[in-house]
């Protein structure tokens, strides 16, 4: 009997939808990051604080910040448009969640003149 390894899972899922959020269509890049902010709803409601912290920091923040700091255009607006769409993800009020919310301000300013 095979078993599926969920991070491996996961992992497919947010390649899948960060490779959206880089797409030049801004319909694909928005789908993307509203996929983004309901999978990150779903699993994280299902995760210990210590996976969560894992999810963000080994997968989400750091996709977020070559989006951010791409040379496309596009990709910069998937990477805001991704955060928009994070910023609505409702959550408990933790360290960890004002830690994200810290750095994706620090994403977004980068961006700005």
């Amino acid at each position: 009997m095979s078993t599926v390894d969920p991070s491996g899972v996961q992992n497919d899922v947010l390649n899948t939808i960060f490779g959206s959020l880089r797409h030049k269509s801004e319909a694909v890049r928005k789908q993307a990051a509203e996929d983004l902010a309901d999978h990150v709803a779903r699993t994280v409601a299902e995760m210990s604080s210590e996976a969560v912290s894992k999810l963000w920091n080994d997968h989400i923040n750091r996709r977020l910040f070559e989006l951010i700091h791409s040379n496309n255009t596009h990709e910069q607006l998937g990477g805001i448009t991704a955060i928009d769409s994070l910023l609505e993800v409702e959550g408990d009020e933790t360290i960890e969640a004002k830690r994200n919310l810290f750095r994706l301000y620090n994403y977004v300013k980068y961006l700005l003149p």
